[in-house]
């Protein structure tokens, strides 16, 4: 019986290059990561208006980089992340937005109008007539009336028990040693025995406006005056 022989070579064996399975970087665009960062920190919007800057930025950054990453057809990654910070920044940013809004409209106290120190007292706090200056009268109609505005609390030596402080309009006069100008400063006299303590940062007072009428120009004397009943820190960063 006869045996056929194949003489042909027995087939090799195919490795595949080392780089056929090398692995393709797509890089995640920086703001990407920015934006993911601040929509981690946009929970700040509850706590005041920097926090609701930060989430509108990490809304406006991811929105920007997934647009990106959608257009460049595979180039970059990091979809998830972008999607990521934008949900956490947009609905931080709305939630801050509405909870501000909240604490704004219910933070005066009942019987009080809101009034704004800047603008309806410092800014307006004279006019000129015939080149002498004078108290205007929208603010001398303020006399004896209930309202509620906000300042900052002159520091001096005593820090605690305070039945009397002077209310300044902003910071910058309260903190850094200046002499604030008439116009820039109220006298606060606590009623029914009250007292607070002091507090570096903005403070509302609600309580009866009036004009000092012993005022003699001295410093740090205040021209207008108010009986203290409601004193705390500030809720919101709005007048």
């Amino acid at each position: 019986m006869s045996q056929t022989v194949d003489l042909r070579e027995p087939p090799q064996e195919e490795f595949s290059s080392p780089q056929d399975n090398t692995f393709e970087y797509h890089p995640v665009p920086p703001t990407a990561v920015v934006g993911f960062v601040l929509g981690l920190l946009s929970f700040m919007a509850l706590l005041g208006v920097t926090g609701i800057v930060i989430a509108a930025v990490g809304t406006i950054l991811s929105l920007l980089s997934l647009i990106k990453i959608l257009r460049s057809r595979g180039l970059y990654s990091g979809r998830n992340l972008a999607i990521a910070g934008f949900v956490l920044s947009a609905a931080f940013m709305v939630s801050g937005c509405i909870y501000q809004r909240h604490l704004y409209q219910n933070e005066v106290p009942a019987g009080f109008e809101r009034i704004s120190f800047s603008r309806d007292i410092s800014r307006d706090a004279f006019i000129t007539e015939h080149g002498e200056p004078r108290l205007n009268p929208e603010v001398a109609a303020l006399e004896d009336k209930p309202v509620f505005l906000k300042g900052f609390v002159y520091p001096t030596e005593r820090m605690t028990g305070l039945s009397s402080f002077l209310l300044l309009k902003d910071s910058d006069e309260c903190c850094f040693g200046g002499d604030p100008a008439v116009e820039d400063m109220i006298g606060v006299v606590m009623e029914d025995g009250q007292t607070i303590d002091y507090y570096a940062g903005r403070v509302s007072v609600a309580g009866t406006f009036e004009l000092n009428k012993h005022y003699s120009g001295n410093k740090l004397e205040p021209l207008f005056l108010m009986k203290g009943q409601v004193v705390t820190h500030s809720k919101t960063a709005f007048d």
